[in-house]
């Protein structure tokens, strides 16, 4: 009987134990310190805003909304993308995809710039599928131009476009069941990945990542960026131009759950991310839980060597569970994941 009970006793111990690390390293016990450094003057009324992006040279915004609070009560959402020009006097919030599928879940988005080709890449979330819509953008409009799928697409998240019709794109889970992605979550297992897609196929181009998310590139095409939101770290990549393959190089330590990431013209990466992870589920369970909101910055300084500053810290009152922040001139787009606007400020 003694044993037993020592036994049982060691056991309850390495759960407690497991607890209290997992509420650790979810961040639940941070003390944190909001600023209020910078303006936001706008708010605009769109509905999980999840991705931004903006055209470097004409200030076109593109966004990626979908209400998913609807979607996971099983009320009937259809999301877009919408057009928002910065450098207009009176900048509205037009829809471009009225026409397209009435199934249209949008999630990770992408722009190709080259040689007057302007190309946006959209992850498509659909009932029975995972599909990658490519949409060419002219005269305002968006012309619908391919859909590509693939069996190694199951759980794509984010999306990275390097070529016409090339892309690399983040599986945020390395299981199809619910269960396993519940269980790689809590228990912060490496098996999601990047798969790259060269035209025609796709390929596995890095694994054993903690819940990749963001994914972005350096100026120059040479380095790739991959968010680990449970493992708190953006990973980097060197990348191979010709045949798309990563090397992994090293990690940027971020203390925060990194979410989208975005780069400016001075070659910066701008992070949205969660500081509490555990507060996030339950602010995706109920958008109404506030859930905090932060920003950083980070400079790359070679030589794997780099700096991580906090840019921006709400409380979620503002703005909860941000995922994108996107900066262009004296404008910045902060998105999120559920609320019911994204916020327009100046940095």
């Amino acid at each position: 009987m003694k044993r037993i009970l020592i036994v049982f006793g060691a056991i309850v111990l390495i759960v407690v134990v497991f607890a209290l690390q997992t509420l650790y390293v979810a961040g639940e016990f941070k003390q944190l310190e909001f600023s209020d450094q910078i303006s936001c003057e706008k708010s605009l009324e769109v509905t999980g805003a999840e991705d931004s992006t903006i055209h470097p040279e004409t200030g076109t915004a593109f966004i990626s909304a979908h209400d998913r609070s609807a979607l996971q009560a099983g009320r009937p959402s259809r999301g877009a993308l919408y057009r928002y020009e910065l450098n207009a006097e009176d900048p509205q919030l037009i829809n471009l995809t009225e026409s397209f599928d009435p199934g249209f879940n949008p999630h990770g988005i992408s722009l190709y710039i080259r040689n007057g080709m302007t190309r946006l890449f959209v992850i498509n979330h659909q009932m029975n599928s995972e599909k990658v819509e490519l949409f060419d953008y002219r005269k305002g409009k968006l012309i619908h131009v391919d859909t590509v799928q693939g069996d190694l697409m199951h759980s794509p998240n984010d999306l990275l476009a390097v070529g016409p019709n090339s892309f690399y794109v983040s599986n945020d889970h390395g299981s199809k069941t619910a269960l396993g992605r519940t269980l790689e979550d809590y228990l912060r297992m490496s098996r999601s990945n990047v798969l790259y897609y060269d035209g025609r196929d796709f390929s596995l181009a890095a694994k054993r990542i903690g819940y990749a998310n963001g994914i972005n590139m350096s100026a120059d095409g040479r380095t790739l960026y991959v968010a680990s939101t449970t493992r708190r770290k953006i990973r980097v990549f060197s990348r191979h131009k010709q045949s798309g393959k990563l090397s992994f190089e090293y990690d940027i330590g971020v203390k925060t759950g990194a979410d989208n990431i975005e780069m400016d013209k001075q070659n910066r990466l701008w992070v949205g991310a969660h500081p509490k992870l555990l507060t996030f589920s339950k602010h995706a369970a109920d958008p109404t839980l506030l859930s905090p909101s932060q920003i950083l910055i980070i400079t790359i300084q070679g030589n794997k060597s780099y700096r991580v500053e906090e840019f921006w810290l709400d409380s979620g009152e503002s703005l909860s569970g941000a995922s994108v922040a996107t900066v262009y001139g004296r404008s910045l787009l902060i998105g999120s994941v559920f609320d019911d606007h994204l916020l327009i400020c100046q940095p």
